[in-house]
C-alpha cells in the first residue's frame, strides 16, 4: 500500500484498531517477554506471589483513576462496566491466598514505606521484595497521564484489561496446574475469574 493509502484507511479505522496498529511491534516484542516469564514465574511460588502483588497495584491504580474521572466526558463512560472490569480485588485476594498474615504485612510495610520514600528495590529475608523502581516509574506515568490528559489512559486501560480477557481460561489453567489448586475453586486464581456481563 501507498503512504497515502494507509493514512486513509488508518483515518478510517476505530480507536482499537489505531492503538493495535500503532503498538504491534511493541506489543509483539513485550508478548514474547511476558510469555517467557510467565514461564519462569510459575516455576517459583515467591516469584508468582510477587509478580501478582505487583498486577494488584497496577490494576488497583487503574481503577482508582476510574472512580476519580467518571464525570469525565470520555473515561465516564467505563463506569458502567467498571463492576467487570476491576481486577484488583481478585489479584489482592490471590495474595492474601498464598501469603500468611505476617508475610502480608512485611510485602505492604516495605512496600508502601518503598513507594513513598525511594524508589530502590530492597529485600527482607529473601521471601519480600518492596517495590520496584519500574513498577513506581510504571504508577508515576499513570499519575502524570491523569494529571495531563486523562484520556490517554485509555490504552493502558485497553492493553490492561484486554490481556486478562483473552487469556483469562488459559492463564487461569495454567496457574492452577504450576500451584497444584483444586480444578473446581477458583481459590488463588480470582484475579482471572471474569464475572458474567448482565444483558
Amino acid at each position: 500500500l501507498m503512504a497515502s493509502e494507509v493514512t486513509k484507511a488508518s483515518a478510517h479505522a476505530t480507536a482499537t484498531e489505531r492503538m493495535r496498529t500503532s503498538t504491534k511491534v511493541v506489543h509483539d516484542n513485550s508478548d514474547c517477554i511476558v510469555n517467557l516469564k510467565l514461564a519462569l514465574v510459575l516455576t517459583c511460588h515467591r516469584l508468582y506471589v510477587e509478580s501478582i502483588s505487583f498486577f494488584a497495584e497496577i490494576y488497583k491504580r487503574l481503577e482508582t483513576i476510574l472512580e476519580r474521572q467518571k464525570s469525565h466526558p470520555r473515561l465516564g463512560h467505563f463506569q458502567e462496566i467498571l463492576p467487570y472490569l476491576r481486577r484488583s480485588e481478585g489479584f489482592q485476594a490471590d495474595v492474601k491466598y498464598y501469603m500468611s498474615p505476617t508475610e502480608l504485612e512485611e510485602l505492604n510495610s516495605l512496600r508502601y514505606k518503598t513507594m513513598s520514600v525511594t524508589s530502590k528495590s530492597i529485600r527482607a529475608d529473601d521471601k519480600v521484595v518492596a517495590t520496584p523502581p519500574d513498577l513506581v516509574d510504571y504508577l508515576d506515568r499513570l499519575d502524570e497521564l491523569e494529571r495531563e490528559d486523562p484520556t490517554r489512559v485509555v490504552a493502558y486501560i485497553y492493553h490492561m484489561y484486554m490481556a486478562i480477557f483473552a487469556g483469562e481460561y488459559i492463564i487461569k489453567k495454567l496457574v492452577k496446574k504450576s500451584r497444584g489448586l483444586p480444578k473446581y475453586s477458583d481459590d488463588g486464581v480470582k484475579a482471572f475469574c471474569i464475572n458474567e456481563i448482565d444483558d
